[in-house]
């Protein structure tokens, strides 16, 4: 019997590999836990390959917030796809992926010029190829299924009133105003005038860029640069919507919110994508424009590239994979069977079966915009999404707020902008921005907010005073001047350029805003007033307080003299030295992650101290500075102030997560509290540290590595 077996399993493996079959993966991901949709790709294709006797077989890996670890977070599935791509896996054949992140992954894709006969390419909508296709002049993928945004105008508001479906902004606030005011006459308070939907994630920068778009001059028109008068006519404008028609809350509410009302019938108008099932009580239009004639609806939706790391067989049988979904004859099925669709072929807006069961008149009069392809999408949509909402919600000036984004697309343009800058979102020299983090500020308790409203002002001050430098600092073309891979960088030039820099950050601590921001224990006051802890928001701003007054601690605070105490000079000149010498280490550490959430944040900081060791022999130079600091009583001062900061907020972390942190670590606490002593009584012959290796200078070691580091992430801060 076991013979039998293996002899049909043999059998089988090599009929398989006479006749070439070859199993195509594709993976992708769904918001949804029953992806039956995108299953139904390949279900369609494997039933064609089947009928047509193409040995091929398509399977499908689908990641959701069930099935995987990713969670519900296209985010997530990106940096799982990146991770693939990047050691060059065969695992998966075809990655379906956001034409948002063609830059990151478009180097990974083959080339569909070479590979995909004309017809196929000519057919599709030349707007969509051109602005979401290619990328380095090669085709890297083709759409399969894409999304628009429409007006939802709700039909028993407007007949009852005798109002038309507005085809501007103007008319729709107008409208909006006259319905709302008489609906409130008959007590009707729940009728939501109009959402936009301007949440706090990729939907709300989406949203921005489309709404930007409607205020273009004309419908042939390009997207308004950041700077135009058509760009700053639109924020004011919908500002002015949010502030008389809607509110902040609204806005800023997410996707499932504006789905509920829109079913339930309780939206005057509202911005969404089209979606089946929730129009009956509305009229499904194009959003409104500046002037009549002119609209905006963002394309997204799910594209589909081929692996280059495949061999030449899983190739050819990707491409007559691709070739049968993009077929005219697949995308009239899927357009005729969703309704919901935007078409990938526009002739079939031609088509009289098509036109029968969907709109193809709304269709007619979309006018699409893409979100633009840059080098790291996250990056710029994350600009673009809090500066325009430090406005929008936070009141700073509109063009402030409109120069930050067009700064960013200028250094990207001017290739200024590398991997590392993009993983922060900097669009100046220095991104002091204390307002990327206004919502969990608004977030926090009532009483949290009123104890810390002080230190907040200071915070808020530093943002504007620092954003009105913003052509400052980029002039001061700090990437390339300090960054050690560019060719022709010097250390001199850096050191000039920080103290610059340096100066200018300090500067603002001196305004009357911060006097009990900078005041003696005024973080320590407020982690001890217990105030801030109902929730993760109060945590986040008590921490975003405590890190700017470090910063200030440890780089800003001056001798009596007037200069810099010893850690600052360091960090403006011997650090210097240091970082264009260890560039690649720095970069290494740089790049590690730290699992941090509310419930470990302290030992993850303790965590990143020990990490700090992998540098410790380029930091000797730091005995003298160690006993320079505490010699100079001012300079001492501040050192304890950072000692107070981070016992206090032990002590915090240890009452709210149940803990005691000396038990768990034991040895750490110890030689913490015993190397602080030297500071605490100046006994500053002591504070300098051994490179021996015996075991006692080696954990003191490693405490003063990790004290230290903190002192120059502090530091760093400000920078």
């Amino acid at each position: 019997m076991l013979l039998f077996k293996i002899l049909t399993f043999i059998l089988i493996y090599l009929s398989k590999e006479l006749i070439n079959a070859v199993n195509v993966n594709a993976v992708t991901y769904s918001y949804r836990d029953s992806p039956q949709e995108i299953n139904k790709l390949a279900d369609m294709f494997n039933h064609y390959a089947k009928e047509n006797n193409l040995d091929i077989t398509l399977q499908l890996t689908v990641f959701t917030s069930v099935n995987s670890e990713i969670g519900n977070s296209a985010v997530n599935y990106n940096t799982i796809v990146e991770s693939f791509l990047n050691k060059k896996s065969s695992k998966y054949d075809l990655y379906f992926y956001d034409s948002a992140y063609s830059a990151k992954f478009g180097n990974h894709f083959i080339n569909l010029f070479e590979y995909l006969p004309n017809e196929y390419i000519n057919m599709y909508n030349s707007d969509i190829i051109s602005n979401t296709c290619v990328y380095n002049n090669h085709l890297i993928g083709l759409p399969i299924i894409l999304s628009y945004d429409v007006l939802y105008a709700n039909k028993a508001f407007l007949a009852k009133y005798n109002k038309n479906i507005p085809k501007t902004w103007d008319e729709l606030l107008s409208t909006a105003k006259y319905i709302l005011e008489e609906e409130k006459k008959l007590n009707n308070a729940e009728l939501l005038a109009y959402n936009g939907l301007f949440p706090y994630d990729k939907t709300g920068s989406s949203s921005i860029y489309e709404f930007i778009y409607s205020f273009r001059e004309s419908v042939y028109d390009g997207f308004p640069e950041f700077t135009s008068q058509a760009a700053h006519d639109a924020l004011v404008k919908l500002k002015q919507i949010k502030d008389e028609i809607a509110s902040d809350e609204i806005f800023s509410s997410d996707s499932n919110f504006s789905v509920s009302n829109i079913f339930m019938g309780k939206c005057l108008f509202a911005k969404f994508y089209n979606i089946a099932g929730i129009d009956q009580n509305y009229y499904l239009a194009p959003l409104p424009g500046k002037r009549e004639g002119i609209s905006s609806s963002a394309i997204t939706g799910d594209y589909l590239g081929i692996s280059k790391y495949i061999s030449e067989d899983h190739k050819n049988a990707a491409i007559e994979v691709l070739k049968f979904l993009i077929s005219k004859e697949t995308q009239k099925g899927l357009l005729m069977e969703n309704k919901n669709n935007y078409p990938t072929i526009s002739s079939l807006l031609d088509d009289e079966e098509v036109c029968s069961q969907i709109d193809c008149k709304l269709l007619r009069n979309i006018q699409p915009v893409f979100m633009p392809i840059t080098k790291d999408f996250d990056s710029f949509e994350s600009v673009l999404r809090d500066s325009t909402y430090n406005y929008l919600y936070y009141n700073e000036p509109v063009d402030q707020s409109l120069q930050k984004i067009a700064n960013y697309m200028r250094r990207e343009s001017s290739g200024s902008i590398d991997d590392s800058d993009l993983k922060s979102s900097h669009d100046s020299f220095i991104d002091f921005d204390i307002n990327d983090d206004d919502y969990e500020m608004e977030k926090a308790s009532d009483e949290c907010k009123a104890e810390t409203q002080k230190s907040v002002a200071c915070l808020r001050k530093i943002e504007s005073e620092l954003n009105s430098k913003t052509e400052y600092f980029a002039d001061l073309n700090f990437e390339n001047v300090c960054m050690p891979s560019n060719n022709g960088t010097t250390v001199e030039q850096c050191k000039t350029t920080v103290k610059q820099a340096y100066d200018t950050v300090c500067n603002v601590f001196d305004d009357d805003v911060c006097k009990d921001f900078i005041a003696d224990n005024n973080v320590v006051n407020l982690i001890n007033s217990s105030k801030c802890e109902k929730s993760e928001y109060d945590v986040s701003l008590l921490g975003k307080i405590a890190a700017v007054k470090s910063a200030y601690l440890m780089g800003c605070k001056k001798r009596k003299s007037g200069e810099l105490c010893p850690l600052g000079q360091y960090a403006t000149t011997t650090a210097i030295d240091f970082a264009f010498n260890n560039f690649k280490t720095i970069e290494k550490l740089a790049n590690q992650r730290y699992e941090r959430n509310n419930n470990n944040e302290f030992e993850a900081a303790l965590d990143f101290g020990n990490d700090v060791l992998t540098v410790a022999e380029a930091l000797e130079d730091l005995n003298k500075v160690l006993e320079d600091s505490c010699n100079d009583n001012t300079c001492n001062s501040n050192i304890i102030a950072l000692d107070k900061m981070i016992l206090a907020a032990k002590a915090a972390y240890e009452k709210n997560q149940k803990v005691d942190l000396t038990k768990q670590f034991p040895v750490i606490f110890e030689f913490y509290n015993n190397y602080l002593d030297n500071f605490r009584n100046q006994k500053c012959q002591k504070v300098g540290f051994s490179i021996e290796e015996n075991s006692g200078s080696s954990t003191l070691k490693k405490i003063t590595y990790t004290f230290v580091s903190m002192m120059i992430a502090s530091i760093l801060l400000l920078l």
